[in-house]
């Protein structure tokens, strides 16, 4: 089986984007402490944005809307600090007051006698002590500043040449033939050594010798300042940095549009204009109701742990509105902190219990019920994409990329819709299907998920027809099959596998459909208008039956499309007759005399049959002129049929492309 070549800036192009996007991942690790910001201003930007247009829509200017919003972002957030400061610091002060009740429910948790568990425990530390006893002393390193300290406690210490100390453990029967003590650096490595005893003491006393460990010596106070000051300063550069960007940003947000049009190009200023309002309105939208649901989230977080008795209700109920911006891990993180405190401060279980089941309850409804409320459409992302922007932003900037991952997903996914060059990103990121009904019927059958494909095709049947699903979906994946074996891309064996699959999955969609008609509303209004006698005189004229015979042009597929065209015509009674499409041209004309259609329809799917389906025409219209001949040529544009001159000139007397269209004519 061939396959058609690749061309050669397909793969070109996608090595540079494997390479761009490597570069740009790298610039945004190693510049993270420049990016971060950027990101959390536009971000902030983003929400605040709704706001300053509100404000200007009533007269006033941008400075002081802006201005005036930052102050009381500013009051609003060191108030909430303030007040869960405030909380913290109770809870601080009062858990020495739970040590108690820890230490009893730890007491509690123990087995009433000693488990499998603890006895292997002890049985491998015995035997620990016994290999330790048999195994003899080795050279130990040692600083001069360890010696020292350590001879505080034995009382003995010796000088070596070289300044450093040796130390000599008589008093506690420590024997040490050899001491490699450590050198200053620059020096050779000079080994000192030093006997402490003669053979006879070493040998009597190495039985009881005591480990040394090297124990580091006290931090400077200037050492414990930069520990506890370095992360505090840099929070505190970021926070103003991200402030000094979101007020530039909501100030010179024309400006700044302008610039990015400009960038993007003048010939493309409509694409750049409405991928920009999109994003921000996707992302605002987002963030705000983000900011809705996790206040719905924190209050009655709040009101059940203050009735079921936990410490500083407030105070959890806040974190849990803080954390819940932080998708997936969040609501544990905000769970878990009352929880622990519940186990500490009650005596019995049963307000742990309650806590558990409140966060619970409280997620279910928030996801099921107010999510769905307020947020009305989703962001555009597919789950699976959430998740894999969450891994990688958390990945290269931290929590904050974590928090920070669906607003910059959005933003590339809307790229990707408007921008042909990042369509990948749509592809990849976006929850809009990215194959066509046909298309996706076709893969599922190709890879033998018969299940699938109906699944599809029921999906499709909840807004249209079974005629529609023929036309739209079932026809043009069968076209594809014929393509693909024509240009020998899909084998014998493959392509017979599909048409059965196709055949028995219309059978089932065709008895579904049979069995919903003997029960729709159409039949029972038609039933009732036959029992009315007032309308007995207005009822339709009953159709009056036709014979119709489908000849496949060249194979199955064909043959398959005229099975389909055959439902349709019988459900409205029509007698109806399919040649098998090996029959030779000979075999169908003695069909037809014996048949004596009123219609012949040659049914004909692109692009394999066209021969064969002209012969057949000229074939009939030779020996019965007067026969209607009505060639299908299923899936085409009637205005791109090259074939449709040629096939009248032998003979044909109309020209079909859907199977509604052939209904109606035949």
């Amino acid at each position: 089986m061939n396959e058609k070549p690749i061309p050669p800036g397909t793969s070109l192009s996608k090595l540079l984007f494997v390479i761009t996007f490597v570069l740009i991942t790298a610039v945004l690790s190693l510049a993270k402490e420049v990016f971060i910001p950027i990101a959390l201003s536009i971000l902030i930007s983003f929400l605040l944005s709704p706001i300053i247009t509100w404000l200007e829509n009533h007269h006033i200017k941008r400075p002081i809307a802006v201005v005036t919003v930052a102050m009381l972002v500013f009051a609003l957030v060191g108030g909430i600090g303030y007040m869960v400061g405030g909380q913290f610091v109770d809870m601080v002060n009062n858990l020495p007051k739970y040590r108690a009740n820890i230490v009893n429910k730890v007491h509690s948790l123990r087995p009433g006698r000693e488990s499998v568990i603890l006895r292997a425990s002890h049985a491998f530390r015995d035997l620990s002590r016994e290999i330790e006893n048999d195994d003899h002393t080795t050279p130990t390193q040692i600083t001069s500043q360890t010696l020292e300290a350590t001879s505080t406690l034995t009382g003995q210490s010796e000088r070596t040449s070289t300044g450093a100390s040796i130390l000599t453990t008589r008093p506690v029967s420590l024997a040490l033939r050899t001491i490699q003590v450590a050198t200053p650096a620059g020096q050779d490595g000079v080994n000192a050594a030093a006997t402490t005893d003669t053979a006879s003491d070493s040998e009597r006393d190495s039985e009881s010798a005591i480990p040394v460990r090297v124990v580091e010596g006290p931090t400077s106070p200037m050492q414990s300042f930069e520990t506890m000051a370095g992360p505090i300063i840099n929070f505190l550069a970021t926070a103003g940095l991200v402030i000094l960007f979101v007020i530039f940003m909501l100030i010179q947000r024309e400006d700044l549009r302008d610039r990015v049009i400009r960038l993007a190009g003048q010939n493309k200023i409509r694409v750049t204009t409405e991928a920009l309002e999109e994003a921000a309105s996707r992302v605002s939208r987002y963030l705000l109701m983000q900011l809705v649901v996790n206040v719905t989230y924190g209050i009655p977080v709040a009101i059940g742990l203050f009735f079921i008795g936990v410490p500083n209700a407030l105070l959890w109920g806040a974190m849990a509105t803080i954390l819940r911006f932080i998708p997936y891990i969040g609501p544990w993180i905000a769970a878990s902190m009352p929880l622990m405190l519940s186990l500490a401060v009650f005596h019995g279980w049963t307000q742990p219990i309650l806590v558990v089941a409140l966060f619970l309850v409280i997620e279910l409804i928030s996801n099921n019920v107010m999510e769905p409320i307020l947020y009305g459409h989703s962001t555009g992302l597919s789950p699976v994409a959430i998740i894999v922007s969450a891994v990688f932003w958390t990945w290269l900037w931290g929590p904050v990329g974590l928090i920070l991952s669906t607003p910059i997903t959005v933003c590339l996914m809307v790229l990707g819709r408007r921008v042909p060059k990042l369509a990948v990103f749509n592809v990849l990121l976006g929850d809009e299907p990215v194959l066509s009904d046909p298309e996706r019927i076709y893969n599922r059958i190709l890879s033998g998920s018969t299940d699938d494909a109906l699944e599809i095709s029921e999906e499709y049947l909840q807004e249209h027809d079974l005629e529609e699903l023929m036309d739209n979906v079932l026809v043009p994946a069968l076209k594809m099959a014929e393509m693909d074996q024509d240009e020998e891309m899909l084998s014998s064996d493959r392509h017979d596998k599909m048409l059965s699959s196709m055949a028995d999955l219309l059978q089932i969609l065709t008895d579904q459909s049979e069995e919903e008609t003997d029960e729709s509303k159409e039949s029972r209004e038609i039933k009732e208008i036959k029992e009315s006698k007032e309308l007995k005189e207005d009822l339709p004229p009953v159709l009056n039956p036709r014979k119709i015979l489908c000849i496949p042009a060249k194979d199955d597929a064909d043959g398959l499309v005229a099975l389909m065209l055959k439902k349709l015509l019988a459900a409205k009674g029509h007698e109806v007759e399919i040649l098998a499409p090996e029959q030779l041209a000979g075999e169908a004309l003695e069909k037809i005399m014996e048949f004596n259609p009123n219609t012949v329809v040659i049914s004909s799917l692109p692009p394999l049959a066209m021969t064969q389906t002209r012969y057949l025409v000229k074939r009939i219209k030779k020996i019965m002129p007067e026969q209607q001949v009505i060639v299908a040529n299923w899936g085409l544009d009637s205005t791109k049929d090259r074939s449709s001159a040629r096939l009248k000139e032998a003979g044909a007397d109309n020209m079909v492309y859907s199977l509604q269209e052939a209904r109606q004519r035949a």
